[in-house]
């Protein structure tokens, strides 16, 4: 543990699992969201995403192409809990 913040163990976790300004988290999430939501999504990121609804919601859009930057608010978010 450094400072307040977990350290997550080399090579397990997630790939959208980084380390901000205001500690680890997963960067697809607003630090909002992840405040109020990282005790739930926590094992995801720290099982290298495996079964976790953010990527999954993710992976959607990107397979429906649903994610072009020309289509949508500016502001839309790709997962809302």
């Amino acid at each position: 543990m450094v400072g307040r913040w977990n350290v997550p163990s080399e090579g397990q976790e997630c790939i959208f699992y980084k380390l901000t300004a205001t500690g680890y988290r997963c960067v697809l999430m607003g630090p909002d969201n992840w405040k109020t939501l990282s005790d739930r999504y926590l094992n995801w990121c720290k099982s290298g995403g495996a079964g976790c609804p953010v990527l999954a919601a993710l992976e959607g859009k990107l397979a429906s192409n649903s994610c072009g930057f020309a289509k949508g608010p500016s502001n839309e978010l790709l997962y809302k809990e």
